[in-house]
């Protein structure tokens, strides 16, 4: 192997170019075109790969260099989005390599499943670069090899055997270290750290994926903007909106430096997204709109049905409804059997096609979204513990578009949400601060009313006004950025005008009302007098007995082993929902067991 090809084939394509067409010299002959072809590419410099596939050179190259340029030359044609030239060069290889060597026979299979990748056709794809790996093996092609393994990944991630997919791309990165240390050693790497990432199984994922992107390989444009793309959605994930604005600003800058319609498609639909988390559904619609005369219609099927779900969420929140044409083109979609895993995030808002099959554990992103949307508030201590706090506004039933906050998601805890920027504090959140926002969600109170509500004290202002000044203090330190939310003028303390909820109550606690007065969600300062009172005592496991419907009989034993906690706390938690009615006590000493009440208070919450 000579040493231009060693540099090519572990993706070092701007040494390539340096020694032959940007060299000042003639350096190009066609013995190494179709290897200066391919650099071409994959840089980006599609017009100068055009014409050189269109020069004289091109009749001097052996038809198996030509093979290998054409090759190259299609894969750069699909990504800048130009699919039907794309497939007939990929056809034109099929043809020519009838007969050819192995080498020939893998450039055109690996070709025609490339093709068939980015018509969602993921199972094709699939046997078509086994069939591709298998010749280059045959051919002795490392490179050939590793590039068909990177892609038999990518099909089967995409098919849902997340597993065997990353397994695959491992496989890939361990033939192309063979060639050295190089530009696709990167590309196999990070792909695998996006689909980690999709998945949820990459520890410490967004430092993870901003250190990719510090260190990614500057000439490949193309993934590097695919990082920074999944980069945002973590973070969205995770309620960081605000640091997700911000990359999708840098990724437009590398979107527009290249060619690629269906990048440019993708950006619109997050910037679409964080439009509808910040409450703006009607720009949302409109950036899809954008996104949607961007994209192939024949072939980005899957980019299609993840549009045009996503537009009909934000049209519903939006009051309104998609056009007749795009309501009947969303149905027909549906239809499709498009097997694609990752269709399961971008489908939240729609309903998952009935040729997809789900293998859970696979997918612990999906699987945990799939929590938060059906079990809703029992599944926010694993929400939280997961980091992705952006889960949280759903699970806990309010929008996230709204300034928001939320008193003891889990008890002790606070939760502001400012348009999809989420801040969680998980300690120093006291009894007596809750009391204040009680008090000032329900108007502006003077200092003589706050310290009879929260202290139930005669107010003096020596004695008491220190006591109320260091509660304020403490809270704003708790509110962290957003202390200013809570104001104080004229003697009275308020909430900012633009925060639209203050819920005080979610596991446990007491049911917000809809004030009279103003849109504000705010508690009701009465105690309550039903059976609801006493749930304000409740923890999460036992809000869980009350709302799992399907439970009709529960041992002590069981009970305590399933939470890890002693028997004492295990009786205590039993014999208060007895006190509730909504457990009834059978047997004695050993034999108790525990069975829902016939006028159980399940559907209190």
């Amino acid at each position: 192997m000579s040493q231009l090809e060693a540099q090519f084939y572990r993706g070092d394509y701007r040494s390539v170019l340096e020694s032959t067409i940007d060299s000042g010299r003639k350096a190009l002959t066609p013995v190494i075109a179709h290897l200066v072809i391919g650099a071409l590419s994959f840089t980006g410099r599609k017009e100068e790969t055009k014409l050189l596939c269109q020069s004289d050179i091109w009749d001097e190259m052996l038809l198996g260099q030509q093979i290998e340029a054409r090759f190259y030359h299609a894969i750069t044609t699909c990504r800048h989005s130009d699919y039907q030239r794309a497939a007939k060069l990929f056809m034109k290889n099929l043809q020519e390599s009838r007969g050819g060597s192995h080498r020939d026979r893998f450039f055109a299979l690996q070709g025609l499943a490339f093709y068939a990748y980015f018509k969602c056709r993921f199972n094709l794809s699939r046997m078509l670069a086994s069939r591709a790996a298998n010749e280059a093996l045959l051919a002795e092609f490392f490179y050939g090899r590793a590039l068909a393994h990177d892609l038999l990944g990518h099909s089967l991630v995409q098919v849902g055997q997340v597993g065997r997919g990353l397994s695959e791309l491992r496989q890939a990165r361990q033939l192309a270290e063979c060639l050295g240390s190089g530009g696709f050693v990167q590309s196999t790497k990070l792909t695998s750290q996006i689909y980690m990432a999709q998945h949820g199984i990459l520890d410490d994922c967004t430092e993870s994926l901003r250190k990719l992107i510090r260190t990614g390989n500057r000439n490949n444009n193309y993934s590097v903007t695919n990082l920074m793309l999944e980069l945002s959605d973590q973070l969205l994930h995770m309620g960081q909106r605000k640091e997700a604005e911000d990359v999708l600003s840098q990724a437009a800058v590398h979107i527009s430096a290249g060619h690629s319609l269906r990048q440019r498609a993708l950006l619109d639909a997050k910037l679409a997204r964080i439009a509808h988390i910040k409450g703006h559904n009607l720009e949302a619609i409109a950036k899809v709109d954008r996104a949607l005369t961007k994209i192939d219609p024949d072939t980005d099927q899957a980019l299609q049905l993840q549009l045009l779900s996503a537009k009909n969420g934000y049209c519903h929140d939006a009051g309104g409804h998609l056009r007749e044409d795009e309501e009947t083109l969303l149905q027909r979609l549906r239809r499709k059997p498009i097997r694609a895993i990752s269709l399961r995030n971008a489908l939240r808002r729609g309903e998952i096609p009935s040729g997809l099959r789900r293998q859970v554990g696979e997918d612990l992103l999906g699987d945990l979204m799939d929590e938060a949307f059906a079990r809703g508030r029992i599944a926010v201590d694993k929400i939280i513990e997961s980091g992705y706090l952006g889960l949280l506004p759903r699970a806990l039933g309010f929008s996230s578009g709204k300034k928001t906050i939320y008193a003891d998601p889990i008890p002790k805890t606070l939760l502001i949400v400012d348009q999809g920027q989420v801040h969680f504090c998980s300690s120093g959140f006291s009894k007596p601060m809750r009391d204040l926002l009680r008090a000032v969600s329900r108007g502006p109170k003077t200092k003589e009313q706050l310290v009879t509500l929260i202290w139930d004290y005669r107010y003096n202002p020596r004695k008491h006004d220190p006591l109320l000044y260091r509660l304020v203090s403490r809270l704003r330190h708790v509110l962290g950025d957003y202390g200013h939310w809570l104001i104080s003028d004229q003697q009275q303390y308020r909430i900012a005008k633009d925060v639209d909820h203050i819920l005080l109550g979610s596991i446990g606690l007491e049911t917000p009302r809809v004030s009279d007065s103003t849109s504000r969600v705010v508690i009701s300062g009465e105690k309550p007098k039903d059976m609801s009172s006493s749930l304000r005592v409740l923890n999460s496991r036992q809000i869980k007995i009350i709302e799992d419907q399907n439970l009709d009989f529960l041992d002590p034993k069981s009970y305590r082993e399933t939470h890890g906690i002693s028997s004492a706390t295990a009786r205590r938690d039993l014999s208060e929902l007895v006190g509730l009615g909504v457990l009834e006590r059978y047997g004695m000493a050993r034999a108790t067991v525990y069975r829902r009440c016939s006028n159980s208070y399940g559907d209190v919450l």
